[in-house]
């Protein structure tokens, strides 16, 4: 897929709002900077995936919310928070950012993961207290099922257990928080029959009930 984040974004937020004007407003941007991006994700896909109507806003086809719903979920992974299974905060369905201030945190250390969590420590308005980062998802469960500290991640493995058979408890953090974006790339240029059947195939997993056990979804308020 050559359509960017930012692209993504712009199209999601016009499917939602209904109206190009209105989107611009909400992502702060011209109204052409959206036009632009919905021409861009219909150049993608090939189809027609809104209906423009002068002075009445837009209107999604029903392949422009299939399309919309696909984005969704490929683009989106809330953060949940990964505990040993003795911590006082493992029976609880959900926390908030804030009573993470004070963990000891083993936070993931890759390039944009970094930005990104440091980003919601800087909003939450406190430093995390960290006590090792790691350069793997795994390496993290491994430190957290070792009682090392806490971490934040995105997505969950569908094995419950650590590679080194720690057990380890995920805990939805409520929201609103910003979720890790993800992004599927290709080169420039008409792709590839194999490219356009792997990038059908990714599209198409996120849809199934496999894929959404990797979210850690928050379900209401908290349980004690």
């Amino acid at each position: 897929m050559r359509l960017s984040i930012k692209v993504m974004h712009y199209f999601l937020t016009a499917v939602d709002r209904r109206s190009i004007v209105q989107a611009a407003q909400d992502r702060n941007v011209v109204p052409s900077a959206i036009s632009n991006a919905i021409d861009a994700v219909e150049e993608e896909f090939g189809l027609k995936l809104v209906q423009r109507y002068p002075a009445k806003g837009i209107q999604p086809t029903s392949a422009g919310m299939l399309i919309a719903q696909k984005i969704r979920r490929l683009i989106e992974a809330p953060p949940y928070l990964l505990l040993p299974p003795t911590h006082p905060l493992a029976r609880r369905r959900s926390v908030s950012f804030r009573e993470l201030a004070g963990l000891d945190m083993i936070l993931l250390d890759l390039p944009f993961t970094t930005r990104y969590l440091r980003g919601l420590f800087d909003d939450a308005g406190f430093e995390p207290q960290i006590v090792a980062t790691a350069s793997s998802s795994e390496m993290i469960r491994n430190l957290v099922g070792a009682g090392v500290g806490c971490s934040i991640l995105n997505m969950r493995p569908l094995a419950s257990a650590t590679q080194s058979g720690k057990p380890v408890v995920e805990v939805a953090i409520r929201p609103p928080m910003q979720s890790l974006r993800l992004v599927l790339g290709s080169l420039n240029g008409k792709p590839r029959r194999v490219v356009s059947a792997v990038r059908e195939s990714i599209l198409a997993y996120f849809d199934t009930p496999e894929a959404r056990r990797l979210i850690v979804p928050y379900r209401g308020r908290q349980g004690t």
